[in-house]
């Protein structure tokens, strides 16, 4: 059973990463979103640094979570700066919003509960062996 957690610990972790990285090139190129992928951040009109700033964190979170890195901290982060920016610029009700509340819930919420797994390079589980070996 554990195995099985553990592979599903690393689809979530690849599914929540994609989703960010589609985030963070919808953010940056909106020219390229033939798809009509609607990204969070697209309703701030004027305002192109935050785009750029909302896409920086958007992709580097992905690849932290790419690799395990603090999964627990930086999945907890990906779902609130998923939801959060939808709830103020597309407001409450909005499709957008939906989606990305759908998907940080899916994926977010078990990572930030119970952590990468065993296939993340640093998480929770790595940090109580290197206290004891000391």
């Amino acid at each position: 059973m554990n195995t099985l957690t553990d592979w599903l610990r690393l689809a979530f972790r690849a599914c929540l990463s994609a989703t960010l990285m589609i985030e963070a090139i919808v953010c940056l190129m909106p020219g390229w979103n033939i798809a009509g992928i609607e990204a969070v951040t697209l309703g701030i009109s004027d305002m192109f640094y935050q785009n750029v700033a909302f896409a920086v964190l958007y992709f580097i979170m992905s690849i932290w979570l790419l690799f395990g890195i603090k999964t627990q901290v930086v999945a907890a982060l990906a779902g609130i700066l998923l939801v959060l920016p939808a709830m103020v610029i597309q407001g409450v009700g909005s499709d957008a919003l939906a989606t990305k509340l759908a998907l940080s819930a899916v994926f977010a919420l078990p990572l930030s509960v119970f952590g990468g797994g065993r296939f993340s390079i640093y998480d929770r589980h790595d940090r109580a062996g290197w206290i004891t070996a000391l």
